[in-house]
Parts: structure tokens; sequence; C-alpha cells
């Protein structure tokens, strides 16, 4: 029996298989390691084992696959991670429909965090706390933005993206201070949305070891739009279509921003699910390089 924190439950090669899989391992040696793992508590005297001393019991045995792959690396050093207790921050930035939602949830899940926000919800939490009159930017559709534009604003500048940092400033703003009590706090989380216009956050929040802001770009329109579209109903579907230029502006401006500032761009032609391995491996073979440097990880 395995001794939790005010219970105790079976052993189970199955649920050890799938968690390690969670983590990126194949399923087949996941299982193979719960295997062993599971020979080993039968041949001791005492088969009570506490949370613990089976977590680094798995370890051990997937210590002795090191050589099996790239899936074993990472998952000891997401576990050497997560043992540290070092939070980081995942910031997915890119136009609506680039498919931000699904490869945060992804990323989320191999990291074992528990906290995936979008950018929408503190965008909706916002509108609740400044008016309309105030900021009708902000309550306007990022890529619209531009239709509330204040007169100050000369017009021999691209109004699309003007509009689109007016609104956009002010949810940077709040997703700095998340990100700062976050670290303090110890917690790890994945915020996904258009609202991560790099050019717009602080130098002390990108330049953070453990602050990972990543822009997802759709080079090809017809998949773009078609990601786009999958999830409204057919009055949505023609008003966003009309707009689709302005999202493929916001898009191209993402991405010169990325560059600029040298932050990492992951580019497809393809569904941005395809995505996923290039970014996981990005993030990890960082977060090992980062952990190695030992850097605080309050430090800015």
């Amino acid at each position: 029996m395995v001794l939790g924190n005010g219970f105790e439950y079976a052993f189970s090669r199955g649920l050890i298989a799938k968690e390690l899989n969670s983590k990126g391992l194949d399923y087949n040696l996941g299982y193979e390691i719960a295997k062993q793992t599971q020979k080993i508590l039968l041949n001791r005297k005492n088969r009570q084992i506490t949370e613990k001393e089976l977590d680094k019991l798995i370890e051990d045995q997937a210590l002795s696959h090191l050589n099996e792959g790239i899936s074993i690396k990472n998952y000891m050093i997401i576990r050497r991670w997560l043992r540290s207790g070092t939070p980081i921050i995942i910031l997915l930035s890119g136009s609506p429909g680039a498919g931000k939602q699904p490869l945060g949830k992804k990323i989320a899940t191999r990291l074992g965090i528990s906290q995936v926000i979008p950018s929408d919800m503190i965008v909706a939490l916002l509108r609740n706390l400044i008016s309309a009159r105030l900021a009708p930017e902000l309550h306007a559709e990022s890529y619209k933005a531009s239709e509330h534009l204040k007169p100050k604003f000369a017009v021999n500048y691209d109004r699309v993206i003007i509009g689109y940092e007016e609104h956009t400033k002010y949810v940077v703003e709040a997703i700095e201070s998340m990100i700062l009590r976050a670290l303090k706090e110890d917690n790890s989380i994945v915020i996904h949305g258009e609202h991560l216009a790099p050019n717009l956050f602080k130098k002390e929040i990108l330049s953070h070891p453990f602050v990972f802001h990543i822009t997802i770009h759709q080079s090809d329109p017809k998949i773009h739009l078609k990601q786009l579209l999958e999830s409204l109903d057919q009055e949505q579907q023609y008003e966003t279509t009309k707009e689709f230029p302005q999202i493929r502006k916001i898009q191209e401006f993402l991405k010169k921003q990325a560059e600029t500032l040298e932050l990492p761009i992951f580019s497809t032609q393809k569904d941005s699910n395809d995505l996923f391995d290039p970014v996981i491996e990005y993030i990890i073979e960082t977060l090992e390089k980062r952990l190695n440097s030992s850097v605080s990880p309050n430090s800015s």
C-alpha cells in the first residue's frame, strides 16, 4: 500500500504508466518502469511505502532507461524542476486563431502546471472595473479597437496596430502584476492570448530567467482562418471573416516585435498542434540551462 497524506491506496502499474505518459514518456516504457517498481516492492518485507519513497523509486527505475531516448531525459529534467520548487511562467502570444489555447493546455499537462489562464478572462475582469467611457478601446475587440481611438492619434500611423496596442496595454499591466505575484508565491502558470504583445512588457519581466515568452505564428492564411472560425456561429463567422485582414496584420506585428526583442517564435503552415513538440523541447532545454545556472527564481 502507498501511504498518502492522511490516506492510503493500492499501488497501480496502470496509473503510474499514465502519469509517466503525461510527462512525455512512451506508455509502454512507462508501464515497464511501473512493473520494475512493483517487482522491487514485492521483494520488500514491508509492503507499505510513502509517496515520497515511491517517487524516488520510480525515478531510480527511470534513470536505468536514460539511454533509451530523449523522453526519459526530458522526464528527468521536469522532475528536477518540480523538485526545485522554482516557479515558471509561460506566455503564449499570438493573434486570434493561431492555436494558442490547445497548445497551452498540452504544455501545462506535460509540465504538471494546473493554472492555465486565457488573456480573454483578464479582459473580461478589466471591463468590469474600467468603464467603456474611460477606455473604449478595451471594450472593443483587439482588432477593432481602432474604431474607438481618441482624436490625439495621428492618421499617418497604422490605426489597426495603434488600436490594438491601446486595447492591450491595460491587459499587459494586469498580467505583469499576476506574473510578479505568481513568482513571489512560487506558483507556475501558463497564460495564452492575443494580448501578450512583447513590446508592451517591462524589460525585467521578459528578461526573468523563468519567464518564457513564446510567439505562435500561423503562416498559412487559409488554415489560420479555418482555426479562427471553428468555434463561431454563422453570424460570427461572417463578421470575423470581414475582419480577418486586421487579424493577420496584428499577427505579423506580434512576430516583428518578437523578432526585434529576440524572443522565440514558432511558425507553422499546418495545424498548430504540430508545434507542440518543438515548443515543449525548447521549454525543457531552456529550463535545464537555467536550472544549471543556479539563478535565484525570484531574481529579475
